[in-house]
This record gives C-alpha cells, structure tokens and sequence, in this order.
C-alpha cells in the first residue's frame, strides 16, 4: 500500500528533474548562440530564400549559389569520412547525369577536409557535379547543419522547397527532386 504514493513521488520528482534540465538546456543554447555572432536563429526554412554565400572549388574557383539562380539546386553537405555521405555520392551523380538536361546543379558543400583527400574520392567514385570547400564550417553555420550528410532543395527562384537530414536511397530523392524540377 505504500508503494503507490512512494512511486508517484518517484514520477513527479522525475518530471521536476526532466523539466529543469530541458530548461538549463535551452538556456545553454541560447548563451552559445549569443557568443557565435553571424549564427542564425534557425534553419532556412521552405519558401524562405536559400542564404547565399561563396566558396572555393577545388581548382581554386569561386562559386556562388546564387550563379545558378535560375535553376534548380541540390545542395548537398558532405564529408569523406561520413558513411551515408559516401553511399550516396554515387546516386547523386546518377541524379546529377539523368537530369542536367533540365537545368539541374547538384552542388557539393564538403565539410572542412583537406582538399586532396576530396580530390582523390570524388575520383574514385567519378564525380563530376560542382563540389566546393568550406573550410572554416561559415555555410554550415549560416544553414545551421547538424549532421551530414544534409541536403536542401532549392527551387529556380532560390527559395527553399525541402531538406532531407541523413542518408537518401533513390526513392527520396526522387520525391524531393519532384518539388524543384
């Protein structure tokens, strides 16, 4: 008979813990976010415009996305260590080759790495899509990436249709591409 108020204690105080601790959380982040000033407050949302920024090309090339305003974009966050981000590569390819006839960019934001290491597995898989580097994380941080791969959808007026966080298989991409092409 005691055990029944003893474990309603149990489940309030466990509440009370979870509470408190979910708000020492979000006041955490909120001081990190102060202290990383350009930081934004979300993740670029659908319909909102894709924020646009510059980066290298392994040949040293400056792209912009917004060069390929106009046209449909995939842009995909990757890292040559990332297992799912190595599975995928060669869909993205088979993606990029079935529908560059339309007008698609599959654009390639690797994740601070040292370019030959990038250089050497985009050959060994047979990438030919634009992949740019982004050494010191400032597009990672200005679309707030929080695992790789990450990939957004980008329709031909620049503005954000969906993102896909994790791994694709055909069928997903398929789906997401729907919304740009």
């Amino acid at each position: 008979m005691k055990r029944g108020p003893l474990r309603t204690l149990v489940v309030i105080l466990a509440i009370l813990v979870a509470t408190i601790a979910v708000s020492f959380l979000l006041q955490l982040r909120d001081s990190l976010l102060d202290r990383l000033p350009g930081l934004p407050e979300a993740v670029p949302t659908q319909g909102e415009a894709a924020p646009d920024f510059t980066l290298e090309t392994l040949d040293g090339e400056t792209v912009s996305l917004s060069d390929y305003r106009g046209r449909p974009v995939v842009l995909n966050f990757w890292a040559t260590w990332c297992v799912p981000c190595r599975e995928e590569m060669p869909l993205l390819q088979e993606t990029y080759e079935a529908h560059q006839a339309e007008g698609l960019v599959i654009l390639g934001v690797n994740v601070r790495e040292n370019p030959e290491a990038v250089r050497r597995f985009l050959g060994e898989v047979g990438v030919d899509f634009p992949v740019v580097l982004d050494p010191d994380v400032a597009v990672v941080n200005r679309y707030l990436v929080t695992s790789l791969p990450m990939t957004f959808f980008i329709d031909r007026e620049g503005q954000l249709r969906t993102l896909v966080v994790g791994g694709m298989n055909k069928t997903i991409l398929d789906e997401r591409l729907a919304t740009i092409l």
